[in-house]
């Protein structure tokens, strides 16, 4: 017979809300005119914001804001990477400026305007959030391990196992294992997180899932004007 906990329901990471309110152009008479004179600020092209409640602002809540701007003006779009992170509490450096998306994996990788969809064929959790989606958390921390810096996917990771109490090192490791790349056992990826992981805190059972980096929000591992990893 299941028990108590395994009548439970699963826990789903909540995603957070945009931290200013944002206006459409088309919603807003005279929106250009209004910005020229800096009554608004252009946070994604056709999407603003009060200059009032931007100015305060730190980098990481102005990339909070760009994302969802970026929603705004391109629906359905399915977050990854940073963007991701962001979406979902993880701690993220600053402001990356760019946001992240998957694309379609038949055609070629692109940057336009400030929006980078990436093209892959690797299989990925993906939770649908009304209007739009993201890869899910443990997704979000394999991707950041292999395309970013050993440090950013570690503190991608632990934020991971915090927002999934199904997800473990092992996991995550088994995750990147899986993931095709087109430059083989030589990739970043593979020979980084496996190691990284089992080398890190995080393969410790009694410190695991206590880093100092909480996966809620915790604005001092964000350092103000960091650049993209």
């Amino acid at each position: 017979m299941p028990s108590n906990a395994d009548l439970l329901p699963v826990a789903r990471p909540t995603p957070v809300a945009c931290p200013v309110p944002l206006l459409r152009a088309r919603d807003v008479p005279h929106a250009a005119r209004l910005a020229s004179r800096g009554e608004l600020v252009s946070v994604v092209r056709g999407v603003y914001s009060p200059t009032a409640s931007w100015r305060p602002l730190l980098p990481w809540d102005r990339y909070l804001a760009r994302i969802h701007a970026t929603i705004l003006a391109h629906p359905g779009l399915v977050l990854s990477h940073e963007s991701a992170a962001a979406i979902w509490g993880m701690p993220v450096l600053g402001d990356p400026g760019v946001v992240h998306a998957l694309g379609d994996p038949t055609r070629t990788a692109r940057l336009h305007a400030g929006l980078r969809l990436h093209t892959t064929t690797g299989a990925r959790d993906v939770l649908d959030l009304g209007g739009f989606a993201a890869v899910a958390p443990s997704d979000c921390a394999v991707d950041l391990a292999r395309a970013r810096h050993v440090v950013v996917g570690l503190i991608a990771a632990d934020a991971a196992l915090r927002l999934d109490p199904a997800a473990s090192v092992e996991s995550l490791v088994e995750q990147n294992e899986q993931r095709p790349s087109s430059r083989g056992a030589a990739s970043p990826g593979g020979p980084c997180i496996a190691p990284g992981l089992r080398r890190s805190p995080l393969s410790s059972p009694r410190v695991g899932r206590s880093s100092s980096c909480s996966a809620t929000r915790n604005r001092s591992c964000r350092p103000s004007g960091a650049g993209q990893p």
